[in-house]
């Protein structure tokens, strides 16, 4: 890699949220820099263990435990139970009355078909031993 490619590269990871170099102001020009901090950001650890560091893996992408795994199964989880309960919320309920009816007519259809079946499989039967 080029020193002008290094320089460029160098001095992207040196800029900030606002776009600006480190150790530049608002009222200086963008293309002018000044000499008084380094261009290399110092990084303190913070004691917060919901900021992960380099040295600290977040338990998501810990592999050789699993937990990252199981903490995306148990996330899928919630998140299907969640979306069950919200559409179930949504889902327009049938009164006594009509539950009583389809639940009378789902016997009768049941029933028929079941004689039907039945009526058929013993002709077969009938036939096949006569044979």
């Amino acid at each position: 890699m080029s020193a002008q490619r290094r320089s460029s590269a160098s001095n992207r990871r040196a800029r900030g949220a606002s776009g600006r170099k480190s150790g530049t102001t608002s009222t200086v020009e963008p293309s002018v820099e000044t000499t008084a901090t380094p261009a290399v950001a110092v990084v303190e650890p913070t004691s917060s263990p919901a900021t992960p560091t380099r040295q600290q893996p977040r338990m998501a992408t810990d592999k050789s435990t699993g937990q990252g795994r199981r903490n995306q199964r148990m996330a899928g989880v919630r998140r299907y139970i969640a979306d069950t309960r919200a559409e179930l919320r949504r889902v327009t309920w049938p009164d006594q009355l009509t539950v009583r009816n389809l639940t009378g007519v789902v016997i009768a259809v049941s029933a028929v078909m079941g004689l039907l079946l039945g009526g058929i499989d013993f002709v077969l039967l009938r036939i096949f031993e006569a044979l």
